[in-house]
């Protein structure tokens, strides 16, 4: 199996400095559009990607960029996919979420806020949705367009700790399982196709 991770493109949240779960979400900036764009012509352009299955996250920002990237593809949506849930500090700016929870917030079993998900409970249902998708799909390639914390959460559950950068927006993360020898690192972060 060869499971292609897609980080969507720059977001509205994150620029302005959001938790951006359901409520806060509000899709990609004009920037974040072109950097989909620019992976998208990548794409076509070099054939290196020829899923048989797509998946994205139910949130906006990644489903913009699963559209521009492949508009012509059948894509299945789910929440298995979402960046970490954050609770009540949903569409708050972080600094007020930081002022308002920060305190009760310690360790891997506390949530952002009341409501999300704890760090550990997010790597369980990253670790979950990646094996399904292999379970699923053995043999195939599968696209995933996600988030950074996603990515960051399935090579976690992958190959154990990795001090590694966060992945750049509209980047390239590419996991192969070959036979008995598990899984292995093809690519991490390729964002190329942002400086041509």
């Amino acid at each position: 199996m060869r499971l292609v991770l897609i980080r969507h493109g720059e977001a509205v949240a994150g620029v302005e400095n959001i938790a951006g779960g359901a409520e806060g979400c509000r899709g990609l900036t004009e920037k974040g559009r072109d950097e989909a764009r620019r992976l998208h012509e990548r794409l076509a352009r070099t054939g290196e990607v020829q899923p048989d299955a797509w998946f994205v996250s139910t949130l906006p920002r990644a489903i913009e960029t699963a559209e521009i990237v492949f508009p012509d593809a059948d894509i299945t949506r789910g929440d298995a996919y979402c960046e970490m849930v954050p609770g009540e500090c949903d569409g708050m700016p972080r600094e007020e979420a930081r002022n308002r929870y920060a305190p009760e917030v310690d360790g891997p079993d506390e949530p952002m806020s009341p409501g999300g998900e704890s760090q550990r409970q997010f790597n369980a249902r990253v670790a979950a949705a990646v094996d399904d998708l292999a379970a699923c799909h053995d043999g195939r390639e599968v696209v995933v367009v996600t988030h950074g914390g996603f990515v960051w959460g399935t090579l976690h559950h992958m190959f154990g700790e990795m001090n590694i950068a966060a992945p750049a927006n509209a980047s390239l993360t590419v996991v192969r399982r070959d036979g008995n020898h598990g899984w292995q690192l093809e690519r991490y972060n390729d964002h190329a196709h942002l400086f041509s």
